[in-house]
């Protein structure tokens, strides 16, 4: 890595915190102040691990000296409210879900944005966990974040935007109509990459070029529609 390339050539216990300040705040100023952060941390582990075993002295680690950033709401580039996906936004990843048939990424994509499913839990998703006519969804002790079983009821309430109405149960039918077998289990970085490259490609068509694709998170649209 970049440390290793600027600073290798020194021995362990020559590395100094004026070594571990102009890395971080330097070399990284381009980063945030909370990846920063994270480095500090990173670093802090790894010099404490060569102290165990015997390359050097805890008390001679550089980066635990170091003072870490402190993050406030003006360090964001984006508002919190930029940060979730507004209804637009998430209409146009379904839409081009269904353009590029991709029908196991379009259902994960409901389960998080209008039901209030987390992304882990939305990628063990089975059929067995819909009761369509009692308009519910189980998430099971097995797969729940903390470990505890919870209903969830589908909103009914249909989508108006524009001239396009839709229910939240349509997309669960269009999923099961034209799935064939059965649906993807998903491991967690596969299903991030995929939807990130969603992210990018509607970025693309974007004749503003507006990255907020890339940043926002999902949110649970019950009440705003």
């Amino acid at each position: 890595n970049q440390f290793k390339k600027n600073h290798g050539k020194k021995r362990i216990i020559d590395v100094t915190i004026d070594d571990a300040e102009n890395f971080i705040f330097k070399e990284k100023s381009n980063l945030s102040k909370y990846s920063q952060g994270q480095y500090i941390q990173k670093f802090i582990i790894f010099f404490n691990g060569l102290a165990d075993l015997g390359y050097t002295k805890k008390d001679l680690n550089p980066f635990a000296k170091l003072k870490r950033p402190q993050r406030s709401q003006a360090d964001d580039h984006i508002t919190e409210k930029d940060r979730v996906l507004s209804l637009d936004d998430s209409l146009a990843l379904l839409r081009y879900a269904e353009e590029t048939e991709d029908w196991d990424t379009m259902l994960i994509l409901v389960l998080m944005m209008f039901c209030g499913v987390r992304r882990e839990e939305a990628s063990k998703f089975d059929w067995s966990m819909i009761d369509f006519d009692k308009n519910t969804i189980e998430v099971t002790a097995k797969i729940a974040k903390k470990r505890r079983r919870r209903i969830i009821n589908i909103p009914t309430q249909p989508i108006q935007k524009g001239e396009i109405t839709c229910g939240i149960n349509s997309w669960f039918h269009l999923v099961k109509l034209k799935k064939e077998g059965e649906l993807k289990k998903w491991k967690l970085n596969t299903l991030n990459g995929r939807i990130n490259r969603i992210k990018k490609e509607l970025i693309k068509r974007k004749e503003s070029g507006d990255s907020r694709y890339a940043n926002c998170n999902f949110a649970f649209h019950n009440n705003c529609f």
